[in-house]
């Protein structure tokens, strides 16, 4: 069976990062690596990670970002699965056997759903993403080329295949959160798996980079040049490799019309420009039913917008907050957003999987 390296990318997360070694050691899969590594933090991150000893290996440096920190860390990774674990999150004690089970020549990535949890580790009950069962590799690779998108996981939700990353990490933009770009071109180099269980936890606090702990207009219109920056790198790479996608492959993209319907309904107007609420509206509603997620997530995401376009702005902004922030959502909306995740089987089977070239977090799906 296969090895797994888990590399702890960590800054500034002292309060964290202690129980995220444990869990990445608690693994009950051999043979098994951990490797940790700080970019710098200026808490006592350092101090928490010694505290270890060698049952990791730890490496320190200079504040240099978190695409270079991975980069380095790789460079002493010994198996051949990769999962970059954020020092904020956990994995479960199976997740890296569970993976490996699943590996096989020609894979580039499995990703997995996550649970959330707050502060305290406590799940809210909520689990992501939620990923159809025609979620082949196939229809990864068809969902790049019509959308620049699918549906994938945040950093902790996936394991990479060592040599891609070997090719990939030199190549990503020299910041933090670079899973929306890593994930994005894993379909040039093999199948993207999808598995149908939570094997981690995501984590979501106040010093989140993208999640959401209370309704701001202007996170939205971050998504929105998150995701076409995001857009922009993965085209010109698949464009160096021979493959092309079209310019517009952003009107039928589900998040980033789900953030344009949100800025549209709730942020100010720009300076002399008309309200295009209808027609984005209709365009988002468009990239709902024509998305690859289940009939019942299609169904719920187009009712959402619906609403969101018809209702008055502060009930708009309540809907808002129970689409996107976990922290606020009524119990019964969990109940129901997780409804299938509570009645599938633990050990639920990936999506088929396929031969041949096959988070946001804007870039991946919303808790």
């Amino acid at each position: 069976m296969c090895g797994v390296t888990i590399i702890v990318d960590c800054y500034n997360h002292e309060r964290f990062v202690g129980a995220t070694i444990e869990s990445a050691l608690a693994q009950d899969h051999h043979p098994l690596q951990v490797i940790v590594i700080d970019d710098g933090s200026p808490d006592r991150s350092q101090e928490v990670i010694k505290g270890f000893g060698d049952r990791i290996t730890p490496i320190f440096q200079e504040n240099q970002g978190q695409v270079a920190a991975c980069r380095n860390a790789l460079a002493l990774a010994e198996h051949d699965i990769v999962i970059f674990l954020d020092s904020d999150d956990l994995l479960e004690p199976h997740a890296a056997g569970t993976v490996a089970s699943h590996w096989r020549d020609g894979v580039s990535k499995v990703q997995y759903c996550l649970h959330v949890i707050d502060d305290h580790g406590e799940r809210n009950g909520n689990i992501f993403p939620k990923f159809a069962e025609s979620l082949t590799p196939e229809a990864v690779r068809a969902e790049i080329f019509r959308t620049g998108s699918y549906p994938d996981s945040p950093t902790s939700g996936n394991a990479y295949d060592r040599q891609f990353l070997t090719k990939a990490l030199p190549l990503l933009p020299r910041r933090n959160g670079f899973d929306g770009e890593l994930n994005g071109i894993a379909p040039l180099y093999g199948d993207v798996i999808s598995l149908n269980q939570p094997l981690g936890s995501y984590r979501i606090h106040g010093d989140n980079d993208f999640a959401l702990n209370e309704l701001n207009v202007d996170k939205f219109t971050e998504y929105l040049r998150h995701s076409e920056a995001r857009l922009a790198f993965i085209r010109e790479h698949y464009r160096s490799m021979g493959r092309e996608i079209t310019d517009d492959v952003l009107t039928r993209d589900l998040k980033y019309q789900e953030y344009a319907l949100v800025v549209e309904k709730l942020g100010e107007p720009a300076d002399g420009q008309p309200r295009r609420l209808l027609q984005v509206a209709r365009t988002a509603l468009t990239a709902a039913l024509t998305s690859p997620h289940t009939f019942a997530q299609r169904a719920f995401r187009s009712m959402w917008m619906a609403a969101v376009t018809i209702a008055p702005r502060p009930l708009a902004a309540w809907l808002v907050e129970q689409r996107f922030i976990p922290g606020r959502r009524a119990g019964w909306i969990t109940s129901i957003a997780t409804m299938r995740q509570r009645s599938a089987p633990e050990d639920s089977k990936p999506t088929q999987v396929g031969h041949g070239l096959s988070r946001v977090r804007p870039s991946s799906s919303h808790v």
